[in-house]
């Protein structure tokens, strides 16, 4: 939907169908200043930001909003669904890497207009030359992403069928800011945008502004607010959990601006993962009821999904 879309647009803006072959394609035969000469004209580097923000960010918030909802809806066993989306994930990038290997070439240009549903407009056109790179990095950082925190959640909260409402919650706190957080750094930041500075990042244009992280940050937080007042999540699930969503939208803020550009897909998750089973252990540990920090009793054991049955002593050690 979104390459047809983008096609289109594309059309709508004056761009010759050679050009919209060149951006379907593999663009690695392209000569060095070809990003340059078609950003040029100021109007159209205007436009081409305006639709890499619609289709390229459009299809990564469909995408993991389709996600949270079937798990919160449908699915009832988060580590299957993990596992499902890490697998097909995996199959993609494989077949997108595959068509990019065996189809790079000026000669292979007319197949792309059909091979270039494979990446779903996800590669950016202001990245030029490494367009597609971009794209498969950035859909392998988001499999891990996926994975690790996951794995993260699994070594330090307890089991998810004793403590369902915890995992509805931390699952929504973690993912949200990627999904709506991040996105709206380029929404807001690509066209409005005017105190820029230089990331590093695998694309041609690596670049952040401070409207970007502003509205990255407000982008992590409001929807974070959302779900806990409008009961989506049980805000009691989590101590102190309004404090939380705040402390996550700044850290995604930091982990998006710092993280290597493609790679905050990872970074994101994963940092917001680590945070919550820290913040999880600490309240329960100042309230008493940790007995991972249960000096007291050095008897008692801590049961979780990773260690088992280990005593108490050992954990502390």
């Amino acid at each position: 939907l979104f390459v047809v879309l983008r096609v289109l647009y594309l059309r709508r803006i004056g761009l010759s169908e050679e050009v919209i072959d060149e951006i379907n394609g593999t663009r690695l035969d392209l000569p060095a200043d070809w990003l340059p000469k078609l950003l040029a004209d100021p109007r159209l580097k205007t436009r081409i930001k305006i639709c890499d923000v619609l289709f390229r960010k459009g299809g990564h918030v469909v995408t993991l909003t389709s996600t949270i909802i079937f798990n919160a809806l449908l699915v009832s066993d988060l580590g299957a669904l993990v596992l499902s989306v890490s697998l097909g994930s995996l199959l993609l990038i494989t077949i997108q890497a595959t068509a990019v290997w065996l189809f790079n070439g000026p000669e292979h240009r007319a197949k792309w207009r059909w091979l270039s549903f494979l990446f779903g407009a996800a590669d950016r056109i202001r990245d030029g030359r490494l367009g597609q790179q971009n794209a498969m990095m950035g859909s392998i950082s988001m499999m891990w992403g996926i994975v690790a925190s996951f794995g993260i959640a699994l070594l330090g909260l307890p089991p998810q069928e004793d403590a369902e409402k915890l995992w509805a919650l931390s699952t929504q706190l973690v993912l949200l800011p990627l999904t709506y957080g991040d996105a709206m750094g380029e929404i807001i930041g690509t066209p409005f945008g005017r105190h820029r500075f230089k990331v590093r990042g695998l694309g041609e244009i690596n670049e952040k502004s401070l409207e970007g992280c502003a509205a990255v940050f407000m982008g992590s937080l409001i929807p974070g607010l959302i779900v806990l007042g409008s009961g989506a999540a049980d805000p009691d699930a989590m101590p102190a959990a309004w404090g939380l969503v705040a402390v996550i939208a700044a850290l995604t803020t930091l982990t998006e601006t710092i993280a290597f550009r493609s790679t905050d897909n990872f970074v994101i998750p994963a940092c917001n993962a680590i945070l919550v089973v820290i913040w999880w252990h600490a309240a329960e540990a100042i309230n008493g009821d940790d007995p991972a920090f249960d000096l007291a009793n050095m008897s008692d054991t801590f049961r979780s999904p990773a260690f088992g049955s280990t005593p108490t002593l050992v954990l502390v050690e």
